[in-house]
């Protein structure tokens, strides 16, 4: 369920190009706090970066890519 959830994430991001923690958590239907722990573990692998509050995609992604 985890991973479904940070994908979702990941997804959203990607879609808005930046968002914040609270825009993500609404759009993904998460409590704010859960986005946030499941944001900042995608941003310390490197999948998202954290700029000013807002997330984007990260470098990890376009590896993958």
């Amino acid at each position: 369920q985890s991973v479904v959830r940070a994908l979702g994430l990941l997804d959203q991001v990607a879609e808005r190009g930046e968002a914040g923690v609270s825009e993500l958590a609404r759009a993904a239907g998460l409590h704010v706090a859960t986005a946030h722990n499941l944001l900042r573990t995608l941003a310390g692998q490197g999948f998202l970066v954290n700029i000013g509050g807002r997330y984007r995609i990260g470098p990890a992604v376009e590896r993958l890519a």
